[in-house]
């Protein structure tokens, strides 16, 4: 999420595959968002308000499990 924004906190894992969750509200899993994993981290595929903006600073943690 942007750091200065008020999006949701998007979480997204290998494992789930496309969908999503939002750890700030009560839905069920969410689609729509692209991301995609790679062998060294992984790739924002599109960008908007709640990810990938140009400009913004954004909060985010990333774990890798071998």
């Amino acid at each position: 999420r942007s750091a200065g924004g008020t999006g949701n906190w998007n979480m997204f894992d290998s494992v789930r595959g496309e969908p999503m969750l939002r750890a700030n509200t009560s839905d069920s899993e969410f689609t729509g968002l692209r991301l995609s994993f790679e062998s060294n981290g992984f790739k924002m595929e599109d960008s908007d308000a709640d990810r990938n903006a140009s400009g913004s600073t954004y909060i985010y943690m990333a774990i890798k499990i071998n």
